[in-house]
């Protein structure tokens, strides 16, 4: 997650009243999982059984480090098909901060004051809001106010060269001291650098391969010349901004459709040897 490898940790199952295990998704189930995290504090089912509820409390602790691990008796629960989790899932809440945001990611145009937006769908009200940022290896994080303006809020990072690579993540305050901000902020974080490609010749050549359909609504193939068996591929704006990339093979089908809306865009094939830009326009 957030670029970072997986960490699998196993905790046992414990047995029923009756000293059996079951794997059937009918009827009761106990389980550890069943668990509720609530700012930082983890809610763990436990069945009065000592060895597995102390395991299951360990794996938790080394799983979860710096969250208190607290466990709750769910031996009355369980015959009723469910635990924590399952009990609080319906429970309604009132008082909540939930901030989107048009996330700024991956190669960007280069602009030296980016800004960035987003919107509170707050179940009460937001009284402030800020983005923490920091550029390259700095391991500091600038803190910068988002402006609470309405219809979009908006908050800026300023000043950046066009090699700066940026991380960044927001945060929400409510008027009752409610904060939100990503949970595994600011390790996971967003990423944005600098598509600087104005050293690129992006001007449509005499080509020998063909994309198609063209135009087309974004699953595309290629039709590769001769002295191609094998190209690079890059989708571009007109004004020269990266998309897309990939490598393609000749009538090889590419689906770019989550890159692109309807519109003119340039594809640039190159290989050791030579370089196509083609013109494509998507519906």
């Amino acid at each position: 997650a957030f670029s970072r490898p997986y960490t699998i940790f196993r905790v046992p199952a414990p047995p029923m009243a009756d000293g059996t295990f079951t794997t059937s998704q009918q009827g009761e189930m106990r389980t550890y999982t069943n668990a509720l995290i609530l700012n930082n504090q983890v809610l763990v089912p436990s069945y009065g059984l000592p060895w597995y509820d102390s395991v299951a409390r360990a794996v938790f602790k080394e799983a979860m480090p710096g969250y208190q691990i607290t466990m709750v008796d769910a031996s009355a629960l369980t015959p009723e098909y469910g635990a924590i989790r399952s009990l609080s899932a319906v429970i309604p809440q009132s008082h909540y901060l939930r901030i989107e945001h048009k996330k700024v990611a991956g190669p960007q145009p280069y602009q030296p004051d980016v800004q960035v937006t987003c919107i509170s769908k707050a179940g009460e009200l937001v009284e402030s809001m800020w983005m923490y940022y920091r550029v390259n290896s700095d391991t500091n994080y600038t803190k910068t106010p988002i402006y609470l303006v309405c219809p979009e809020h908006f908050g800026v990072i300023e000043g950046l060269a066009e090699d700066d690579t940026v991380h960044y993540y927001l945060e929400a305050n409510s008027t009752s001291a409610t904060t939100t901000y990503p949970l595994s902020a600011p390790d996971g974080n967003f990423t944005f650098w600098f598509d600087v490609v104005s050293e690129i010749d992006l001007t449509e050549k005499f080509n020998t391969s063909f994309v198609f359909p063209n135009p087309g609504n974004g699953m595309i193939r290629f039709q590769l010349s001769d002295k191609m068996n094998q190209a690079e591929m890059r989708l571009y704006t007109l004004n020269g901004q990266l998309l897309f990339e990939t490598s393609v093979t000749n009538n090889q089908p590419v689906n770019i459709k989550r890159f692109v809306s309807p519109g003119v865009y340039l594809v640039r094939l190159n290989t050791k040897d030579k370089e196509e830009v083609i013109k494509l326009i998507i519906y």
